[in-house]
């Protein structure tokens, strides 16, 4: 069986993974669990791992908590308020993640209450509290879905996509700057490292500002076609490739580089004018 086969396998027979992730059958009643990750957004492959994301209240955490160290199974990495317990069910890794569904109600309303339109943005969300909202978007729930689905329609998703373009467009100004300098300084090796840094940050950026967030960079690609598919428009696919290509003794880098800054520049241009968009109200965004 395939690692595919085994994800659509506890998709519609989840009962024995849920034995396996909760143990304990008092823990059952009130926990949310649901399949995550690159397999739950269709970019997984042979080589991926099943993540599968449960949420307690925090009355059970602490049972959960004695429940896991009595547990012998595989590496465990116990956090503030989460828990991640890697294993191999039937010769397949598991990434099982456990969130104190108190600490998800904070993140949640935190991300809520981001104001787009602020001055100055002091909100920030640390790597792991992004990367879970991101994989509770995509989410694929096996166990108490009305549950779920409540703490699901709880959360501003737009508001998730929109913070990433804010904090990605700071990026973008610091690596346009860096690269302005490299020209400057003639150091034509750093120009084009930057500017494979700049390529992805503005495409990550507009990708974002059309809602495909994405928590890691090796997702890019993936998230490119996706949302090309569905405008029927492949100008960011070809442009990607054309900049991953550079012969150093037959190109003029100055030549490539400003070509990229220009498209770079287009790019997230077309991200803060669907910022803009969102600050004003309007839904509608530039494709």
């Amino acid at each position: 069986m395939t690692i595919l086969s085994k994800y659509k396998e506890i998709l519609s027979e989840p009962s024995q993974i849920i034995d396996e992730v909760l143990v304990s059958d008092e823990l059952k009643e009130n926990a949310i669990v649901y399949l995550a990750g690159s397999l739950a957004e269709g970019f997984g492959n042979v080589n991926s791992d099943i993540d599968i994301y449960c949420l307690l209240p925090s009355d059970d955490w602490e049972k959960l908590l004695d429940n896991k160290r009595n547990d012998s199974r595989g590496l465990k990495i116990f956090g503030e308020n989460n828990l991640i317990h890697n294993i191999y069910l039937d010769e397949y890794r598991v990434d099982i993640e456990f969130w104190n569904i108190e600490y998800v109600n904070k993140i949640i309303s935190k991300l809520n209450s981001f104001d787009v339109n602020a001055e100055q943005y002091t909100t920030r969300f640390n790597k792991d509290d992004l990367d879970f909202l991101h994989r509770m978007k995509y989410g694929k729930c096996i166990y108490n879905n009305n549950l779920f689905i409540q703490l699901y329609e709880e959360v501003n998703f737009m508001n998730l996509g929109f913070y990433q373009v804010i904090v990605g467009s700071e990026y973008f100004g610091s690596y346009l700057e860096d690269i302005e300098g490299a020209i400057d300084a003639e150091d034509f090796g750093t120009t084009f490292v930057i500017g494979k840094m700049l390529l992805e940050i503005s495409i990550s950026n507009f990708l974002f500002s059309v809602q495909e967030t994405n928590p890691s960079p090796k997702w890019l690609y993936r998230k490119i076609q996706r949302y090309e598919e569905k405008v029927n428009d492949f100008d960011i696919s070809e442009k990607f490739w054309a900049y991953q290509n550079f012969n150093r003794y037959e190109d003029n880098i100055l030549t490539h580089t400003m070509a990229l800054i220009d498209f770079c520049t287009l790019t997230n241009n077309k991200a803060q004018e669907n910022l803009v968009k969102y600050q004003r109200g309007i839904n509608h965004v530039s494709k």
